[in-house]
Order: C-alpha cells, then sequence, then structure tokens
C-alpha cells in the first residue's frame, strides 16, 4: 500500500534524455493542444516535430529553471509568489 504520494516537476537535467524519449514513444497526435502548437512540439495539429525527442530534451534547461524556482514553495504560504525571472 502506497502510504504518501509526492507529485513534482523534474528538474533533473541527467533525466533529459530518458524523460524525453519516454514522453515521445507514449504519445500520440490526437494529445497535440494548443500549448504544443505554441512551441516547437507541433508545426500543426495532427503532426509531431519529426525530432521531437530533441525538442523536448531542449526544454529540460527551462523547465529545471522553474522547478527550482517553485520547489520552495507550498499551497499554503502566504508568499506564494514566484521568481519566474530564471526561466525567461
Amino acid at each position: 500500500m502506497v502510504e504518501s504520494l509526492h507529485i513534482s516537476w523534474c528538474g533533473d537535467r541527467g533525466r533529459a534524455n530518458e524523460l524525453a524519449n519516454f514522453f515521445a514513444r507514449n504519445v500520440d497526435p490526437e494529445y497535440i493542444s494548443h500549448s504544443e502548437l505554441q512551441g516547437r512540439r507541433a508545426p500543426w495539429p495532427g503532426e509531431w516535430h519529426p525530432n521531437l525527442v530533441q525538442v523536448v530534451q531542449d526544454e529540460t534547461p527551462r523547465l529545471s529553471a522553474f522547478a527550482k524556482a517553485t520547489a520552495d514553495r507550498s499551497p499554503g504560504s502566504p508568499s506564494r509568489q514566484r521568481d519566474v525571472s530564471a526561466i525567461r
């Protein structure tokens, strides 16, 4: 039985290749939404970028910065404002 569950952003750049490959292997074109079209993941609806693994790997430094900037913020914290300057 699971006693607790912790879900968080992965900020480990060393796992970028593993996570990018996992994503690319397990996602299908029906998943493509507005955010994938705004970024580099999908050039248009129904088609992923031909090198999706590399695109996701390239996102890792930005996501790592976001994870670091938000790591010490709990939902109940009075100072819930996030320092997002590191991800720009």
